[in-house]
């Protein structure tokens, strides 16, 4: 009946946000990248590391058990119409996934029950239905996170470790030793479960066990790197994705920066097994240090294993500075059968009365856990975004532009629409499939770049030969500034900003005073035509959209001034630039922290930041050009197209929109002598310098009659 309970919760809206795909979904995205599909083979490597590989593997299983049946049934015929369906409608991959992971979630459930029944005999049942109805559990295991399965391998690692502890035997302890291998692949937390696993033996085995705990941890690390073998075959690529998940979690993400999250893991814990659910977590400890209380009553060595865990993974959750929900699962799932053992165990002491006050502590635990439960289950029939997408769907027109925040609508664009038609997968999928894609709308559409973790240091080769790696700003979160210049918005027709987003630049003014700005802008100078919010069964952000008609976009490029090509260095802090100038002008002139030199060259401290820009600035600045050229918007184009330039002289792309532009908006010979300006460059190499006049010269044969560029 708690099976059948959990399921129900789970699978009450199962399909939430569909068909958009708004969830974080790693392991179903990693997994549709390991078909292969331009190389033909699958490609065991993820290429990603912030979570390790067994999801990963464990849902591409799925998708193609999904595409054999498919192809069986007629839906398909063969990989590349299942994927082209994916960008259709991903409706049935997604709602496969989920499938999958309630499933593991039930089997969470059933791990539990036999924790709770082994700290104490008949309250298994009880454990399961406080897990049964916890909300994060809920959530998590219908949104396809790699949790779910680090939850289920976790509560079942520690299973087999307590039914070792008690029984022993060798299938027990090769099993939990697998099986904390198997938590460790599906998330890097699980490797926490070698404590308990070491506590187990020397409770069991005593000082003649401790010669077993090295044997038993390298089997559990074989087993990890087997469920992960790219993590050391393809080290480098692991350790850089490794080190900026760790310098996430030791910074924060945006919001939450510069505090522990022992305060939001604790409101967590209390309200997915109740304020008392967590006194009864913390009579646990104490029963479990207890000497003197029957093992009938409550198992305190078994305890002892569990809480080995729990405790480590809590001050971890608590000390990192990236509160999220779902990384408590394993510990509510653990904490549910230390918090209904400990209630029963402590009822009996009322004698008579202990029937009932068990079933009171019980009610107070599941009673306030489960109408919240219940709540988040029935939410999810619609969300902003999708509210939002359909909004644009009928007003954004074919001419009009939107800039968007982050978590906005999720629009088609004609970038993204190329890059599929050009994917071998979609040359490969039936002609029905290819027609009705390709009848899709697209919008122009730019996303603003939104970063919410990470240190950005950018290596620099000092005087004296030495690379020096600098920190341009604290937090690359600091950067985003440069996305909210208004003289970027001066070519577009409306502005999306989603809550996701704007609340957490709103809830620190101070520091992001360039947005807080620029929302000000929003609020009292355009015309607000849209809002969605989340209410009753709605989730999602709060979104507001904002039309900029062409008087208010022609007062906005006044105000802001022709775009300069390096607006994007205008925010760069003054530390940054004269820690550049000590350590790379020994004998020359200093920049003293101005953009170019004197004679008109850029200052080192802006060609250091190349790097950056490319990775970071160049792919939006870039969209953003295309757009604003397809659109007619040349002269915003065209200075988007030289920022690009002057960061990345080599950039065919750029030099060619350049072009464009640059022939669209002059006469022949000023636009002739503009783009020569632009050829002769220094800093660009010959082969370069070659492909550019090349590209220059092909883009003037085809020039048509008038001197206008297509």
């Amino acid at each position: 009946m708690v099976l059948l309970v959990a399921a129900a919760l789970r699978v009450w809206r199962l399909d939430h946000g569909l068909p958009d795909l708004l969830d974080e979904d790693y392991p179903l995205r990693r997994a549709l990248a390991m078909w292969g599909w331009e190389r033909g083979r699958t490609d065991w490597n993820p290429h990603f590391f912030i979570y390790p590989s067994l999801s990963f593997y464990l849902h591409f299983l799925v998708q193609k058990v999904a595409v054999t049946l498919g192809t069986w049934a007629g839906w398909y015929h063969g990989a590349a119409d299942y994927r082209l369906t994916f960008d259709l409608d991903p409706t049935p991959m997604v709602m496969t996934a989920r499938a999958f992971d309630v499933a593991c979630d039930l089997l969470t459930l059933l791990g539990v029950a036999r924790l709770a029944g082994r700290l104490r005999p008949g309250t298994g049942p009880f454990a399961a239905l406080l897990v049964a109805v916890s909300p994060v559990l809920i959530v998590t295991s219908r949104a396809v996170y790699c949790d779910t399965q680090l939850t289920a391998l976790s509560v079942w690692a520690l299973e087999r470790m307590v039914a070792w502890h008690e029984r022993g035997g060798r299938v027990r302890f090769a099993s939990a030793v697998a099986l904390v291998g198997l938590a460790a692949g599906a998330k890097y937390p699980g490797g926490l479960l070698v404590i308990p696993l070491a506590i187990a033996i020397v409770q069991r085995r005593g000082r003649q066990g401790l010669w077993l705990i090295p044997g038993a941890w390298a089997a559990a690390f074989a087993v990890f790197l087997l469920s992960s073998p790219y993590v050391a075959l393809d080290f480098a690529t692991f350790r850089r994705h490794f080190g900026f998940e760790a310098s996430h979690m030791a910074q924060g993400h945006l919001g939450h920066i510069g505090g522990a999250s022992f305060g939001p893991a604790l409101r967590t814990l209390a309200g997915n097994l109740g304020w008392l659910g967590v006194i009864a977590v913390v009579a646990s400890l104490a029963l479990a240090i207890a000497r003197r209380i029957p093992r009938e009553v409550f198992a305190g060595a078994s305890a002892r294993v569990l809480w080995a865990f729990v405790l480590p993974l809590g001050i971890t959750v608590g000390a990192a500075r990236a509160p999220m929900e779902r990384y408590l699962a394993p510990v509510i799932a653990v904490g549910a059968a230390l918090a209904v053992a400990a209630a029963f165990a402590l009822a009996t002491r009322l004698g008579r009365r202990g029937g009932w006050a068990a079933g009171l502590a019980l009610a107070g635990m599941v009673v306030p856990v489960a109408i919240e439960g219940v709540r988040v289950a029935r939410s999810g029939g619609g969300s902003t975004q999708a509210e939002a997408r359909l909004w644009c769907e009928s007003h954004v027109g074919p001419r009009d532009l939107l800039m968007q925040e982050g978590y906005g609508a999720p629009l088609l664009t004609r970038d993204a629409r190329e890059d599929i038609t050009q994917s071998a997968y979609f040359k490969a999928a039936r002609p029905e499939l290819q027609r009705r894609y390709l009848a899709r709308a697209t919008y122009h559409a730019v996303t603003v770049p939104f970063t919410v973790a990470g240190r950005p240091t950018v290596p620099v080769r000092a005087v004296s030969g030495e690379i020096v790696e600098v920190e341009v700003v604290p937090s690359a979160a600091d950067l985003s500034r440069v996305f909210y210049d208004p003289g970027l918005f001066a070519g577009t027709d409306y502005v999306l900003t989603s809550g996701a987003v704007r609340g957490r630049y709103e809830a620190e003014p101070e520091r992001f005073a360039t947005q807080a700005e620029f929302y000000r802008f929003l609020d009292h100078d355009a015309e607000r035509v849209a809002g969605f919010y989340s209410h009753d069964e709605v989730v999602g952000p709060e979104i507001r959209i904002y039309r900029l008609g062409p008087a208010l976009r022609a007062s906005l490029a006044a105000r802001a001034g022709a775009l300069s090509p390096l607006w994007w260095a205008e925010s760069i802090p003054m530390r940054y630039r004269e820690t550049i100038d000590r350590l790379t002008t020994a004998d020359s002139e200093p920049s003293r922290g101005a953009l170019r030199m004197p004679d008109g060259r850029l200052a080192p401290w802006v060609l250091s930041l190349s790097g950056l820009y490319e990775a970071r600035v160049a792919p939006f600045a870039s969209a953003l050009a295309r757009d604003l050229g397809s659109l007619g918007r040349f002269d915003l184009a065209e200075r988007l197209a030289r920022a690009n330039l002057t960061a990345l002289p080599d950039d065919v792309d750029s030099f060619r929109m350049f072009v464009i532009c640059a022939y669209r908006t002059r006469p022949l010979p000023r636009a002739a002598a503009v783009v020569e300006s632009v050829l002769i460059d220094p800093r660009r190499q010959a082969p370069a310098a070659r492909a550019l006049r090349e590209s220059y010269d092909s883009m003037l044969a085809s020039l048509p009659r008038g001197g206008r560029v297509p």
